[in-house]
């Protein structure tokens, strides 16, 4: 099993690639052997998302479909936690989800699994300006549940210190 760290920790990680002159890898990861893998290849995180585990059983990607992607992205932690040992797991966490409107109490479930951090995805941010794309995000945004909460999600993790 491996550990929680710390925000303070997985920056101290990352900045000691960097000053190494190396690139920082983040690989994303939904199965056990995959995250394994990817800790023995170097990967500074692990990351987990929903939509990597559709890709991983062969389905196409969808990023707001019929799936509970925090459901899904909180599942996935056991299985990534019992083989990775030395590098953090981070957790996408989708803003949008309107059935967690307390972000706060989202963000400490992510924690409390065991996450070392999070990411914000599925992301309003990946539907552009042009139609039809433009409808799904123009209607998200004005039900509340679109980038701006997105950036609040971010905005409360960090005051939270959490990376």
């Amino acid at each position: 099993m491996g550990r929680r760290f710390s925000r303070k920790e997985v920056l101290e990680r990352l900045w000691k690639t960097v000053k190494l002159g190396k690139p920082i890898l983040g690989a994303g990861c939904s199965v056990g052997l995959v995250a394994k893998c990817a800790e023995i290849g170097g990967a500074d995180l692990i990351i987990a998302y929903s939509t990597g585990l559709s890709r991983i059983k062969g389905l196409p990607t969808t990023l707001f479909g019929p799936m509970d992607s925090n459901a899904v992205t909180l599942s996935m932690f056991e299985e990534l936690d019992n083989v990775v040992k030395e590098t953090p797991i981070i957790g996408g966490v989708d803003a949008s989800d309107p059935t967690r409107l307390d972000l706060k109490k989202l963000i400490m479930k992510f924690l409390d699994v065991g996450f070392s951090g999070i990411i914000n995805f599925p992301t309003m941010g990946l539907f552009g300006d042009r139609e039809p794309a433009s409808r799904y995000r123009i209607s998200r945004d004005s039900q509340g549940l679109g980038w701006i909460r997105e950036v609040e999600l971010m905005r409360r993790a960090r005051e939270m210190g959490v990376f």
